[in-house]
């Protein structure tokens, strides 16, 4: 199993990040892949330390700066495992559960090309928790071979939650294009194009927490 935790200038979360990661509980060994994009805040050290301390975390090394999409597709492409999972630096897993859950899932489903979940949305500036973000707004998102949902925005899906079948994903999901053409984001033209080749599926239990309301690359105050 490979994890992916693309980040930038997260040094005040990295640390809860990783060790979300780390604390999961699984059957199958996995690889922590970091891509640490030239962070200019203290990241990068922070990320070297659990690199030397765990001998299944791999930090990549930049000579400059390769913007969201470059940096995921780096991570990507130093994958390893069956699945993969992402983790961006921002971002953290509620429970030591998601692997096993979720590639148990998908080994009994082989036709399941993406499986995805339930998540947390923290407001960073309130400090305020709403658990379980589909239930509680009643939410049920689509299965399936679903590329007209995608399409139309009516997914629901949270990159934070995915759990790819990473041949599906490198054979058909062409990123270095993804690079070359600058896209802004990297989870909904992967899961257009892998709904072609197998059903996205969705298990109804929250495994991640998402931020919302600081700066990133997807919240900000300043798209120019």
């Amino acid at each position: 199993i490979s994890i992916i935790t693309p980040c930038y200038n997260a040094a005040a979360v990295i640390a809860e990040t990783i060790e979300s990661v780390l604390a999961q509980e699984t059957s199958y060994p996995f690889e922590v892949i970091i891509g640490d994009d030239c962070s200019t805040d203290g990241t990068r050290a922070i990320c070297e330390h659990y690199a030397k301390e765990y001998d299944n975390i791999h930090l990549m090394s930049y000579s400059k700066n390769l913007g969201l999409i470059g940096n995921w597709v780096a991570c990507i492409k130093a994958t390893k495992g069956k699945y993969i999972l992402g983790c961006a630096g921002d971002d953290y897993w509620n429970t030591p559960h998601k692997i096993q859950m979720q590639v148990d899932f998908m080994e009994c489903h082989p036709n399941c090309v993406i499986s995805h979940t339930d998540f947390d949305v923290l407001k960073v500036k309130s400090n305020k928790l709403i658990p379980s973000h589909n239930k509680s707004k009643g939410i049920v998102p689509p299965i399936g071979k679903i590329q007209k949902e995608i399409l139309s925005g009516r997914e629901c899906a949270a990159a934070v939650t995915f759990c790819y079948r990473a041949d599906i994903l490198k054979k058909y999901c062409p990123l270095d294009t993804y690079v070359s053409m600058k896209f802004p984001r990297e989870d909904w033209p992967t899961l257009l194009i892998m709904s072609a080749y197998g059903d996205i599926e969705y298990i109804p239990v929250s495994t991640a927490t998402y931020r919302v309301g600081q700066v990133s690359i997807t919240n900000t105050i300043d798209y120019d």
